[in-house]
């Protein structure tokens, strides 16, 4: 049996960053019915817009550095990670990203000249 997410055919104007659940399974490399589980579970930050749910932004990047500090979980993050950004065509350095991770967890202290591990260019 086929599964079906809905799908606006319009994106309406939010006042936050967000993607459609659609948007949202493939850059976490999950299905979209985990994304709504997900979403229910209040693990991953949504608005709703009539009858569809929009992820955040930052709930999305909440998300992925919960699962690079998971580390049952960081070695398909990285992965999906890299994947994305090579899609994306935008540089990415995993080494960095954990550096990045481990800052915001607490665990490292911050360096004194650190640069974004994604760069994206307008």
């Amino acid at each position: 049996m086929a599964t079906h997410t809905k799908t606006p055919n319009h994106t309406p104007e939010l006042r936050v960053p967000a993607w459609t659940v659609d948007e949202a399974a493939v850059a976490l490399g999950i299905h979209p019915i985990t994304v709504y589980r997900l979403i229910g579970k209040g693990k991953l930050d949504a608005v709703k817009v009539g009858p569809f749910r929009y992820v955040t932004t930052a709930g999305i990047v909440s998300y992925l550095i919960e699962a690079l500090q998971n580390p049952s979980t960081r070695q398909y993050t990285l992965s999906r990670l890299t994947a994305l950004a090579e899609e994306l065509r935008v540089p990415f350095d995993p080494e960095t990203v954990m550096a990045d991770v481990a800052i915001l967890a607490g665990s490292a202290p911050a360096p004194v000249s650190a640069g974004p591990a994604v760069v994206v260019q307008a």
